[in-house]
């Protein structure tokens, strides 16, 4: 493969990221929340797809069910921001809608990995945990391949900052859907672009006619 075709490829695969990320801000929308429930802080407070979720604050008054769905989809957002940029996770996500979970590999610690994403009937630590290994995966989801240089990967490498490396900041750790938003604002089509409205964002280049991946036995088993 010569040079010019290397490069093409490269192009069209960080269009066909954009394409997908725009997509995917369409399918799961993060907006602000006018008025802030009873109880909840309406400091920076989003919602995704119309559910509020504080930043990493739940007051008792807060509906546990209502606090585990939002974190359920942002969470299968990050899985997805995570898989379209080819870049692994530092803590696996397990989406099941309202009872997410995430795993802890790399602590030293006693007892189950696994952190969920709610707070019903589990110890409320595992829940506050698993809320912090959440936000620790949007700040660390990495940067697509065609922006960054070959290098040499050990296993002791720390995943590479996309928010830093898109000359982001991240204020403030906790605050899960504003800095989700911004990720995603970032790496998704500006709204005056022709392809931010276009209702299908079908794939182009050597993309355009690769057949559908075929979905595995193990895989519809899985999400049973």
């Amino acid at each position: 493969m010569c040079s010019q075709e290397v490069a093409d490829l490269a192009h069209s695969t960080q269009t066909r990221q954009t394409q997908l990320i725009t997509l995917l801000s369409h399918i799961f929308p993060i907006e602000p929340v006018p008025t802030a429930p009873r109880g909840v802080s309406p400091d920076l407070l989003f919602s995704i797809l119309g559910i509020a979720l504080p930043n990493s604050t739940f007051p008792s008054s807060y509906s546990d069910d209502l606090a585990s769905s939002a974190l359920g989809y942002a969470a299968q957002v990050t899985q997805l921001l995570a898989a379209y940029l080819a870049v692994p996770v530092a803590y696996p996500i397990t989406c099941r809608g309202s009872r997410s979970y995430l795993r802890d590999e790399i602590s030293m610690m006693k007892g189950s990995r696994a952190f969920p994403l709610f707070a019903k009937g589990v110890d409320r630590y595992r829940f506050d945990y698993a809320v912090f290994l959440l936000n620790k995966n949007i700040e660390q989801v990495g940067p697509p391949a065609s922006q960054t240089r070959p290098r040499k990967v050990c296993n002791a490498d720390p995943p590479p900052q996309l928010m830093f490396s898109q000359g982001l900041t991240v204020l403030d750790l906790r605050n899960t859907l504003p800095n989700l938003m911004t990720l995603m604002l970032s790496l998704s089509y500006d709204p005056s672009h022709d392809d931010y409205l276009a209702s299908t964002l079908l794939p182009t280049g050597p993309f355009a006619d690769q057949p559908p991946s075929p979905v595995a036995v193990d895989d519809v088993e899985d999400a049973r």
